[in-house]
């Protein structure tokens, strides 16, 4: 700014020197020497003035320099904060450290895992289904994503909380079959708390059981699976009647681990009739029995009470009507699936 003024006033005494120059010389009222005089203060005004101008150009090429070099400084102090910032570590969500990979004093390298945190209340498992369930999985996710009910009820069990269901729902169904298994991945998301008892948790890692619900029915008739016998293309049990076994066909429907749902196809069987376990491969019709022990249920894990017949040793349990059954007709029995909450790495 100063010397935008300097060069602003040699300016304005250059053209008042050179109007006083004209006037006189024009009027011609002044001496040759005071001419002279005139002259030269012209020439001195028009030389201070190009002084100012050299100036001011100078100025102003040293601002520029001083802007690029305050400029430059504000770079290096930005870099600077950003490499003080990668001292600190910042998780990028919310939760628990699992496992810690550096401690203080290691040289770590860009990008090297630091922690590994798990969020305990963002669980999920990942099951492996048979591609023949595709359609049924996604059919469950779409009528879900459309706000309409899904129709598949999820529930886990953790080996660590028997007795404890945790409720979970449909996250994510591969679009895609797996080659090497043919089979697709579904993806659930677990609640962390069990609604029965909710101080008890569901922990990351812990190993799941997983049900898949896909279809109830009501009052359905159950015995155990080591009842039922292949004949031909038939499934056939024995019951227990006034100390004979009676032979009935029936048809397989829902299955768990023990029990199986059967329909009776030809004969008649109902909830609390005996049907022989043991021993039934070479029964035959009408073969007469006698109890040596107290016949137990068939879901309990009491002994089971035994039925002698006249060339075998059957043991006879009791058929139980169920409410609901837990299997669809064509899932396989329910597999294990670790918990996890997707860890990440920070």
């Amino acid at each position: 700014r100063e010397a935008t003024a300097r060069g602003e006033g040699a300016r304005l005494a250059s053209e008042q020197a050179l109007r006083d120059y004209e006037r006189n010389e024009k009027a011609n009222l002044i001496s040759q020497a005071a001419l002279d005089g005139l002259r030269l203060a012209r020439d001195t005004k028009l030389s201070e003035l190009e002084s100012a101008r050299l100036a001011l150009e100078r100025s102003q090429a040293e601002s520029k320099a001083s802007d690029t070099a305050l400029e430059k400084a504000r770079i290096v102090v930005r870099t600077r904060e950003l490499e003080l910032s990668y001292m600190r570590i910042t998780a990028p969500f919310g939760g628990v450290i699992a496992e810690r990979n550096v401690k203080v004093g290691d040289a770590v390298g860009a990008g090297a895992p630091a922690f590994v945190l798990t969020d305990a209340l963002n669980l999920r498992a990942v099951l492996h289904r048979p591609q023949k369930e595709l359609e049924l999985f996604a059919r469950a996710q779409a009528a879900k994503s459309d706000g309409r009910a899904a129709g598949l009820e999820i529930r886990a069990v953790a080996e660590a909380l028997p007795g404890v269901t945790f409720k979970g729902a449909i996250q994510r169904v591969s679009p895609s079959i797996e080659a090497s298994s043919g089979s697709f991945r579904v993806t659930v998301r677990l609640e962390s708390s069990a609604t029965e008892a909710p101080e008890k948790k569901l922990l990351p890692g812990m190993l799941v059981r997983v049900e898949v619900v896909t279809d109830r029915h009501p009052n359905a008739l159950a015995v155990p699976k080591r009842a039922l016998r292949r004949e031909g293309e038939n499934d056939i049990l024995f019951v227990v009647r006034d100390g004979k076994a009676r032979r009935v066909e029936v048809e397989e429907g829902y299955g768990e681990d023990l029990l199986v749902e059967v329909v009776t196809k030809h004969g008649t069987l109902a909830a609390g009739e005996q049907v022989i376990v043991v021993g039934n491969r070479e029964l035959e019709e009408g073969g007469e029995v006698e109890f040596e022990a107290p016949v137990e249920k068939a879901a309990s894990p009491k002994p089971s009470e035994t039925a002698v017949a006249p060339d075998a040793s059957p043991k006879a349990e009791k058929a139980e009507g169920a409410s609901e059954k837990k299997e669809g007709a064509t899932a396989p029995p329910p597999e294990a699936a670790p918990a996890t909450s997707a860890p990440k790495q920070g």
